[in-house]
C-alpha cells in the first residue's frame, strides 16, 4: 500500500493518491499475477474526488541468470473519465544487471495504448537507474525515466530518489521523492508499505 502527492509546476494545483493498492501472487516458478488500485485523487483545484479502475497484470520472468534478469509485464485496466472511456493496455520489459558488491542496474521499456476521445493513444516510456545495499536492512535507488507519447507533444522527464528500509524479512517501508527535468513532470513525493507471506 501507499501514498503519493504531485504538485504541478506553476500552478497551485496538487493531487494527493491513496491508497495505491497491490496484491501479488506467485502462481508457478517465473510467474507472477496481481491486482492493483491507484485508489482515491484529490485535487486542491477544487475538482471532485475520482476513483481509478482496478487494473489486471501478470509478471513472468524471462531470463534469470547470476548477474542478468530479463522480466515482461503486462496490464490491463479500464479508464473512464471524463474524456474517455476504454480499455488501457500496458507491456513492457524490464532488467537488472548486477555489477558486483552490493551496487546494480535496473532499467526498462514499457508501451501503453489506452482510449482517447479519437480513438486510441499511443504512449512508451523508459528508465534507468542504479541502485544499492547501504546495509542489510537498507537500499537506495536513483532513477531517471522519460514518457514520450507518440500522439502528442505532452513529454515528461523526470528523476526520483528512493530509500528502502527492511524491518524484517517480510516487511518493506519506501520512501521516494522525484523532482521534473522538463515543465511536463510535476514534482512529487511517496511512501509505501509492503507485505511479503
Amino acid at each position: 500500500m501507499g501514498i503519493g502527492h504531485s504538485l504541478a509546476r506553476g500552478e497551485a494545483v496538487s493531487e494527493t493518491q491513496a491508497p495505491q493498492a497491490t496484491v501479488r501472487t506467485g502462481v508457478l516458478p517465473g510467474l507472477e499475477v496481481f491486482v492493483e488500485w491507484e485508489g482515491w485523487t484529490r485535487s486542491r483545484d477544487g475538482e471532485p474526488v475520482s476513483a481509478a479502475g482496478p487494473a489486471l497484470g501478470t509478471k513472468v520472468r524471462v531470463l534469470d541468470s547470476e548477474r542478468l534478469t530479463l522480466t515482461a509485464l503486462g496490464v490491463v485496466a479500464r479508464e473512464r473519465n471524463e474524456v474517455a472511456d476504454g480499455t488501457e493496455v500496458l507491456a513492457g520489459l524490464m532488467g537488472e544487471v548486477g555489477l558486483g558488491g552490493a551496487v546494480a542496474l535496473f532499467g526498462g521499456l514499457q508501451a501503453t495504448t489506452s482510449p482517447a476521445p479519437d480513438g486510441r493513444q499511443w504512449d512508451r516510456a523508459g528508465a534507468l537507474g542504479v541502485e544499492w545495499e547501504l546495509s542489510s536492512r537498507w537500499v537506495g535507488l536513483l532513477e531517471i525515466h522519460s514518457h514520450r507519447p507518440f500522439d502528442a507533444d505532452l513529454r515528461r522527464h523526470g528523476v526520483e530518489w528512493g530509500l528502502l528500509f527492511f524491518p524484517t524479512l517480510w516487511v518493506q517501508v519506501d520512501v521516494h521523492a522525484g523532482l521534473g527535468l522538463n515543465d511536463g513532470q510535476s514534482p512529487w513525493l511517496g511512501a509505501g508499505l509492503s507485505i511479503r507471506r
